[in-house]
């Protein structure tokens, strides 16, 4: 942080007062600019992406919020908020489209210390075949929750990693009488640490 605030002619103090949301004059900005190569869009309003040694290197991945109807199914929708800047390389290691994700804040639901409430999921809607030892968003009687999923005797079990918490099953496909696989969680960010699902 001193190195970073040296480097673009601030005090250590005020880079921290930035950080904490106190919006910062045009000419630190552009010293922020000229110092890192990001644009200045991008740092005074969150708009566009961040250029410079950056470009191409990013995925801006839209946040996203998720409802559960009276039939159980769960729907997506854009979340009023700004999207995530996830590495290119992730999709490329993970091998899915970055077209076809989004970041949902977790559910509270007891998958810590795997999943804390609030952690963001890259999650992709469209994968809903249940895969052994994978995570999934699933619809339990209404209410989204996680589980890890696992195949005992042809049935699909979802397990909740918290302490306490009973597994659920799921039987022969995507969908049983109180549960709907929703999405496959592809990455787990926090603020510790940013993890794949395993």
């Amino acid at each position: 942080m001193a190195s970073f605030a040296r480097r673009v002619g601030v005090s250590r103090q005020w880079l921290y007062r930035i950080l904490n949301g106190e919006p910062a004059s045009v000419a630190v900005l552009s010293t922020i600019v000229d110092s890192t190569g990001y644009s200045l869009d991008w740092l005074a309003r969150g708009e566009g992406m961040p250029i410079g040694a950056s470009a191409g290197r990013f995925e801006m991945i839209s946040r996203l919020t998720a409802r559960t109807d009276v039939h159980n199914e769960v729907t997506f929708s854009q979340a009023a908020a700004p999207p995530v800047i996830v590495p290119s390389e992730i999709f490329t290691e993970l091998n899915i489209d970055a077209a076809k994700v989004g970041v949902l804040a977790a559910p509270d639901d007891g998958m810590s210390p795997t999943i804390w409430a609030m952690d963001d999921l890259l999650i992709d809607p469209s994968d809903r075949q249940p895969a052994e030892g994978e995570i999934f968003l699933v619809s339990k009687a209404g209410r989204l929750t996680i589980g890890r999923v696992f195949q005992v005797e042809g049935t699909w079990i979802f397990a909740s990693e918290g302490p306490g918490n009973k597994p659920f099953g799921l039987f022969g496909g995507t969908t049983s009488e109180n549960l709907t696989i929703a999405g496959r969680v592809h990455l787990i960010m926090n603020r510790r640490l940013t993890k794949r699902n395993r």
